[in-house]
């Protein structure tokens, strides 16, 4: 199942657990994923999963860690061998391994508590069977249950004694004996209970209202009233969140503020005093505990994981990068055929997507989607449907009903039919009521739309992504989301391929049942050799969009192209062991499919381990790897390749001042390759400046900076050198990049010719290239032998060490045919963490300049750098780059042919300082 990964919560967090003793915050969510965060900066350490499916199964509604033992439980709409029962999870929380499961449970769980001390558990179930039951931990043996309850158990609370207090929707409070005895029950009356909290000297009772912006607190011996505490204000819809302050006197208390900026009440119990604090949030809140130190952590419907201080402010917030869809200002507009989407209002904001040739704008121009969402027509009257549940078409109720929330509404043209999109589906329906289809989703359809000639339904989904739909049969075509900041961009059809910007396939991967004790995720990008595919994309899109079945692939066989599973072992919360700057990572690995061919370990997107280190790697094993680090916050990933897929795991090391690889020798290498003259081809082919391009590079490198590094190793491969950039010249020279270490420098220039095709492939035109190849990159690409793919260029600098950069001034003459899209490059420098800076984008000429005899890309930047050298500054990768960028926006040949200089980097190479410390 095709999973959006945002590195953040992208539905509601319902619960959350903060474990002090490891400075964690825990949190489960609807969007079905435990995550585990640093309580003090919000840093995702990792993300833990269990089994799921379509719609409800899967959504997680509670956990909480029993700390002695390590083992997270979590549980909610969970699946299990039969889909009559649900299930409870235990997860290692080192690890994320699933050790245990509970099985045959009766109902939805609502919420559950691990006993303080660890050796018992208690569970609550939803509407269909409302009451508890509990179980000795780890025999997981029955101790007693009562199902005596008319509404859900929402919240239990456990005391030192082994006592235990419930707090039901109903208004019911019972306190049990640890043997499962009621000792004390309190009703309260014209009261909605959503949560409690109790005090750290367990005397009192707090609990959150659901229905009124109220909090009763009571004496958790007895149950007795202790005070009833009110919001002051009437838009204060309730306070469903609870929290006590470290010392038990202070009560915090919040929640749903008319959607607007709610604040966060925090009452004095002795004196009574009320003090309000802003909170930067306008969504309602969900969960909150108290620190410690007086600063709190909350949880938001938005949903955001954020902490405040004492005093109301803003720690930090961590909040999926989604596109509110939901919103009115972001309509979903769409062109005759459906192929063109505009979020926004046409005016300049939002952004607008076209399938055919994968453009995005972001300046939210219409380009031809105009068409908004029909929600009535003539004599067709559909009413109840925004936000409720009965929804009813010329005054009838629908004989079919949803049974769920609905947000959205669509006409089709002919006004035959309608779609509703809810809170876990979207369903067309006919004018009789009838379900012609149902799509389950696992997450909301804010917005649908019908294209005008009724082929095709988008939805735009509260998980930042757009369906596409066949409106006759309900089967997707494809599926597409951005970046609401960065702008990257996925888009993937049903059966695994993809196309994407550089970045784009980070924010995509797919979720594998295994087991229901045992499920694994992989990133796109780890397989983006097998499904970056946008030729085979474009070919489902266009069979889509004209009403055809598009001839869909076998879906991805991962027990064929597992890739290699790796771990790391150090936990993240356990304070790390760094000497004089370097960090011992230890680390586990298996390999199921494929033996393992090469490994590696990046840290802030820097690979660190030489070639020499990198292989020796058995089918399955552990190790300790002795790493350098760079800076006081080290993100450090480890990769491992078998065959075309790649195994990834990651972690962080904070440490404070860190000699080390600093002082280590800083070394330059550099391949320069540059062809003008072509063996093989017509005088109209050839090229005049490339190989005066790559003698510049060759030059500034060697020459102008060579005393900013220890060592430089500079090797030129042009038309006027003594070696010639031919092909296999060119397989030999880079070669010389796999010697470089973690604290040196690799410059890959390449100047010639540029090609690629519609399946992603990249070629370079070397000296001896041959005719008859210029054809085959697009009839048959993999009978191409005499140009340089792709591949050998990013392999090259996958075997390099340090800090990476390929520079390509390629030039694409229009004698030559085809075209030049240097995405796939680019592609491969975000999944390979090098930088790359193109002298152009896709579809542009790369401008020469006669007067100079250069490319106007390359003599801007060397004429950029050698200006810092003279100048003595200091200039970051990225700042060099803008000042080449300006260069060719200034003085490019034919101002009327665009030239648009790509920068495609991680930021620890955008700000790196190339020139060192110039004097």
């Amino acid at each position: 199942m095709s999973r959006l990964e945002l590195g953040a919560h992208t539905g509601i967090i319902r619960e959350f657990v903060l474990d002090e003793s490891r400075n964690l915050v825990i949190t489960a969510s609807d969007d079905k994923t435990i995550r585990l965060w640093d309580a003090s900066d919000g840093f995702l350490y990792r993300t833990y999963r269990i089994p799921l499916s379509t719609g409800h199964v899967g959504q997680l509604f509670t956990l909480d860690l029993n700390s002695p033992a390590g083992v997270i439980a979590t549980a909610g709409w969970t699946p299990n061998t039969s889909n009559a029962a649900t299930a409870v999870y235990f997860l290692e929380v080192d690890t994320g391994e699933i050790v245990a499961r509970l099985d045959n449970l009766p109902d939805i769980i609502s919420t559950l508590r691990f006993s303080n001390d660890g050796t018992s558990i208690c569970i609550a179930f939803s509407s269909v069977k409302p009451g508890l039951r509990c179980y000795s931990y780890p025999q997981m043996e029955i101790t007693f249950e009562d199902f005596n309850y008319k509404e859900m158990i929402r919240r239990m609370q456990w005391l030192d004694s082994g006592e235990l207090i419930t707090a039901a929707s109903d208004g019911l409070i019972v306190k049990y004996s640890k043997a499962g005895n009621r000792l004390a029950e309190k009703h309260l009356l014209q009261a909605q209970p959503a949560s409690s909290a109790l005090s750290a000297d367990e005397e009192l009772l707090a609990v959150g209202l659901l229905d009124r912006g109220g909090a009763i607190v009571l004496n958790a011996s007895d149950l007795s009233l202790n005070v009833a505490l009110d919001a002051p204000d009437a838009q204060q819809r309730n306070l469903p969140a609870v929290a006590f302050g470290p010392a038990g006197k202070i009560l915090y208390a919040a929640g749903d503020h008319e959607g607007r900026n709610s604040p966060v009440y925090r009452w004095d119990l002795e004196t009574g005093k009320r003090t309000d604090l802003a909170l930067p949030s306008e969504l309602r809140v969900t969960w909150f505990e108290a620190r410690s130190d007086g600063s709190l952590i909350v949880a938001t419907e938005d949903p955001a994981l954020m902490a405040i201080d004492s005093g109301g402010q803003e720690i930090y917030k961590r909040r999926a990068p989604l596109s509110d869809f939901s919103d009115d200002a972001n309509r979903l507009r769409l062109s005759p055929d459906g192929g063109t989407v505009l979020l926004g209002n046409g005016q300049g904001s939002g952004f607008t997507f076209r399938l055919g040739d994968r453009k995005l704008f972001r300046d939210g121009s219409r380009q031809g989607a105009r068409n908004e969402a029909a929600t009535q027509s003539a004599g067709l009257s559909i009413s109840g449907w925004q936000n409720g549940r009965e929804v009813l078409v010329n005054g009838n109720r629908l004989k079919k009903h949803p049974g769920e929330l609905i947000r959205s509404l669509a006409v089709s043209p002919t006004s035959d039919s309608f779609a509703l999109g809810g809170e876990w589906s979207v369903t067309r329906y006919t004018l009789t009521g009838d379900v012609q289809w149902r799509v389950e989703l696992s997450s909301i359809a804010w917005q649908v739309n019908v294209s005008s000639n009724g082929r095709v339904l988008v939805a735009a989904l509260s998980d930042g992504s757009l369906r596409w739909y066949d409106y006759r049969s309900g089967r997707e075509i494809v599926a597409f989301y951005k970046h609401p900041d960065d702008h990257e961009w996925i888009l993937w059809s049903p059966d695994g391929y993809y196309a994407s910007s550089p970045r784009g396939d980070n924010y995509l991967g797919w979720h594998v049942n295994r087991q229901l004790d045992q499920v694994a995720f992989y990133r796109a990008v780890q397989f983006e050799r097998i499904f970056y595919r946008p030729d085979i994309v474009s070919r489902h899109i266009s069979a889509g969009l004209a009403g055809g079945v598009p001839g869909s692939l076998p879906p991805p066989d991962f027990s064929r192209i597992t890739p290699p599973q790796i771990a790391v072992l150090n936990p993240p919360w356990v304070e790390q062991q760094v000497r004089q700057g370097r960090y011992a990572l230890d680390i586990q690995w298996s390999s199921a499919s494929s033996p393992i061919e090469q490994y590696n370990v990046y840290v802030n997107n820097i690979p660190v381990l030489p070639l020499a280190d990198r292989s020796g790697m058995s089918q399955a094993g552990r190790a300790t790897l002795t790493i350098p680090l760079f800076d006081s916050e080290n993100i450090i990933r480890v990769e491992a390749r078998a065959g075309r897929s790649l195994g990834v795991a990651e972690t962080r090391v904070r440490v404070a001042g860190l000699p080390g690889v600093q002082d280590q020798p800083r070394n330059l290498y550099v391949v320069s390759v540059g062809a003008s003259e072509f063996e093989n081809y017509p005088p109209e082919l050839q090229l005049q400046f490339s190989a005066n391009d790559a003698l510049a590079i060759e030059s500034l490198f060697g020459e102008s900076l060579a005393e900013q590094f220890d060592n430089v190793y500079v090797e030129s491969l042009t038309d006027l050198s003594w070696d010639l950039p031919t092909k296999s010249n060119i397989e030999q020279a880079l070669t010389s990049l796999g010697k470089s270490t973690a604290n040196d420098t690799v410059v890959l220039f390449l100047a010639s010719h540029g090609l690629s095709n519609d399946r992603g492939d990249y070629y370079f035109v070397p000296r001896d290239a041959n005719l008859e190849d210029l054809q085959r990159i697009y009839d048959e690409p993999d009978a191409v032998t005499s140009m340089v793919p792709w591949t050998t260029f990013v392999d090259a600098l996958a075997d390099a060490s340090g800090r990476r950069y390929l520079i390509v001034d390629t030039c694409h003459a229009e004698q030559i045919g085809g075209d030049l899209e240097l995405v796939s490059l680019a592609k491969r420098s975000a999944a390979s963490s090098f930088a790359l800076l193109a002298a152009a984008q896709g579809g542009e000429e790369s401008q020469e300049m006669p007067s100079v005899q250069h490319g106007v890309f390359t003599y801007g930047l060397v004429s950029a750098v050698e200006a810092s050298v003279e100048a003595g500054r200091t200039n970051t990768v990225e700042e060099l780059f803008a000042q080449a960028f300006h260069f060719v926006e200034k003085y490019r040949p034919n101002p009327r042919k665009p030239q648009t200089p790509q920068l495609t980097a991680p930021d620890s190479l955008r700000e790196f300082n190339l020139l060192g410390e110039l004097n």
